[in-house]
């Protein structure tokens, strides 16, 4: 084979691969919504646009706030959450 058309195969793979790379991002995304139960307004709210730049490493944060957000809450409502001393 050449050069070009091993280019070629090379730029189609690529592209092919970027197409399912936003593909899933996108489902995911859809599907992390749906289960968190969050629209456009609300706190856990995966935004298409920082989605789309930072993938996973943008999901993981905030499926840790959800997490976070999920334990608080469970702590006030079992009366062991700690009031923190204000700070001066």
């Amino acid at each position: 084979m050449d050069e070009p058309t091993i280019l070629r195969n090379s730029i189609g793979i690529h592209v092919v691969s970027s197409i399912f790379d936003v593909t899933w991002v996108i489902m995911v995304r859809n599907r992390i919504n749906l289960i968190v139960g969050s629209n456009s307004d609300d706190k856990l709210w995966l935004n298409p646009f920082i989605t789309s730049i930072f993938h996973v490493i943008y999901m993981q944060h905030k499926i840790n706030q959800g997490l976070a957000t999920s334990q608080y809450n469970k702590q006030i409502m079992a009366g062991t959450h700690k009031q923190c001393a204000p700070h001066i």
